[in-house]
């Protein structure tokens, strides 16, 4: 059985300002491990101008998307931590690893929303995506 990731000092700093308990966070993958699960709720936690611009392109895809809601947020050290709603579903590569052959219809659902998301105005702040791959190619962390 692997052993599961320790949450980074500035997650647990972040759960205990939020009132999310430690002990109960999961990590929902990526290589910053700056999102963890707790239970209904999701904890995100970054350098604070990241996350503003994170949060400002989140209201913008909300127009044609379904987006978290934010719950409750904190600053600490130069971070920006926000505590927001778990939306249903599961993560698309959970999705793919236990079907493969779903992989093909997943790839199909990543590219349509990255078409929808294409038609969305940056908000005044959000830089444009620089390197952006094709649509249709690019990864979808998106929930199905």
């Amino acid at each position: 059985m692997s052993r599961m990731a320790e949450p980074p000092p500035a997650v647990l700093r972040a759960a205990r300002a939020l009132s999310l308990d430690p002990s109960r966070l999961r990590p929902l993958g990526g290589a910053s491990a700056a999102t963890w699960g707790a239970g209904d709720q999701v904890l995100r936690v970054g350098p604070r101008d990241r996350m503003l611009t994170e949060l400002a392109a989140a209201a913008a895809a909300a127009v044609v998307l379904p987006v978290p809601a934010v719950l409750d947020r904190a600053e600490f050290d130069g971070n920006l931590a926000v505590r927001l709603e778990r939306l249903p579903g599961r993560p698309v590569a959970d999705v793919v690893v236990q079907d493969p052959g779903v992989a093909r219809a997943t790839g199909a659902a990543c590219a349509a929303v990255h078409r929808t998301l294409a038609a969305v105005t940056a908000p005044p702040g959000v830089p444009p995506v620089r390197n952006a791959p094709e649509i249709g190619r690019a990864s979808c962390r998106e929930r199905v």
